[in-house]
């Protein structure tokens, strides 16, 4: 009996590692190729608003990573939904996508320049 407990552990463990969260970090051009598919990802910016209002992507969500609320403004996302996730530089988001994997999401797309690298590409900013 000990024998079957273990198995069917061993068995869940592998089961529940596969629905780790796949984490792709792109580049702008990159997120900007993903934004024009025919399924594009949700963008979310987790800067503060106020840098959100200087310039961002469109249809942009803005969850600030440095809110108290902002790991359960995240638990209310489909996790099964694709995510563009971004900063200024990349530092923030970076940091962020730690708790993307705590929750479970399934695929996470981190622009891991941030708008720096976006605005230095010539893409289009909405104001």
């Amino acid at each position: 009996m000990k024998m079957v407990i273990r198995i069917l552990a061993l068995m869940f463990m592998g089961v529940a590692m596969g629905m780790a969260t796949e984490i792709v970090d792109v580049s702008a051009k990159q997120a900007a190729a993903l934004l024009k598919s025919k399924n594009p990802p949700q963008v979310i910016d987790v800067r503060t608003k106020g840098e959100h209002g200087s310039g961002h992507l469109k249809n942009a969500v803005v969850i600030d990573v440095k809110d108290k609320g902002f790991e359960a403004q995240l638990a209310k996302l489909d996790k099964k939904k694709p995510y563009l996730v971004h900063c200024r530089s990349g530092g923030r988001s970076g940091k962020a996508m730690a708790v993307f994997k705590k929750l479970g999401f399934e695929k996470i797309y981190h622009m891991n320049k941030g708008m720096l690298s976006w605005e230095k590409e010539g893409l289009p900013v909405e104001k």
